[in-house]
């Protein structure tokens, strides 16, 4: 069990595994200095973390009580890194912070601060397929096709395999809030049509990369952490711990 202090972060890219690779070989950037260094960051939102910082948890926050924090929203649903030794805002006087348990670093972490992988329990045998690798609450249409192209160079350069996600980018574009011209449905329609537009392509996606890493690993029964392993192998070699639901107990 990972041994917790006051100032232990947790980052959770979800299960991109692009990101998550990304993430391992390079560190955790902002968008900013991601830009400024020639490496692409995907993002999910325009939200609290402007493009110079990087939201993180801190596990002193941490409240698995609260409905609503960081922690219960991003964790218990993709992989996340534990972070050690960086400085960190919590002062919401200095800069906005929408959640109880969040706080924001600035530009960039070394990969050799990040000390371990939090996989959840509940998703090692969830099917590729039902992964949400572009969260289904994503609104920016320019986002969710930065992160679908990404994840689609990343399934060829790894195995060869071409993925082609225009019929959904067309979908989503029509329906954004981009597309000016639609006048036959009323924004809670459009709302509920994109985040179901949003599913098909998580399920395309999740399709895809079991398609690569059935081809890079050799075999055809792979999950999450099947992925994870492989990944953390070539690159960092951390230990990876493994959390039930929401739990999140201070080591001893």
């Amino acid at each position: 069990m990972y041994k917790y202090n006051e100032n232990t972060l947790i980052h959770s890219p979800g299960v991109d595994f692009a990101a998550i690779e990304s993430i391992m070989k390079n560190g955790i950037m902002s968008s900013k200095y991601g830009s400024e260094h020639g490496i692409e960051v995907n993002r999910n939102y325009y939200g609290s973390n402007l493009d110079d910082t990087i939201s993180c948890i801190r596990y002193l926050y941490v409240n698995k009580d609260v409905e609503d924090s960081a922690y219960n929203r991003y964790v218990p649903n993709g992989v996340s890194f534990l972070i050690e030794d960086v400085p960190f805002i919590s002062d919401k006087n200095e800069r906005f912070i929408h959640r109880s348990d969040e706080v924001l670093v600035k530009d960039f972490i070394s990969k050799e601060n990040i000390k371990g992988i939090l996989v959840p329990e509940d998703l090692i045998n969830t099917d590729l397929e039902d992964l949400s690798y572009i969260r289904e609450d994503s609104s920016s249409y320019a986002l969710i096709k930065n992160r679908a192209d990404n994840i689609s160079s990343y399934i060829k350069d790894n195995s060869g395999i071409i993925c082609d996600y225009n019929d959904f980018y067309r979908e989503l574009y029509y329906l954004s809030e981009d597309a000016k011209n639609v006048s036959d449905m009323t924004l809670e329609e459009r709302k509920e049509e994109f985040r179901d537009v949003i599913s098909d392509l998580n399920y395309e996606i999740g399709s895809n990369f079991h398609d690569c890493f059935s081809k890079v690993l050799g075999k055809d029964d792979i999950n999450i952490l099947d992925i994870v392993k492989y990944i953390n192998s070539k690159t960092l070699n951390l230990p990876i711990y493994e959390i039930k639901g929401r739990s999140l107990r201070k080591g001893r």
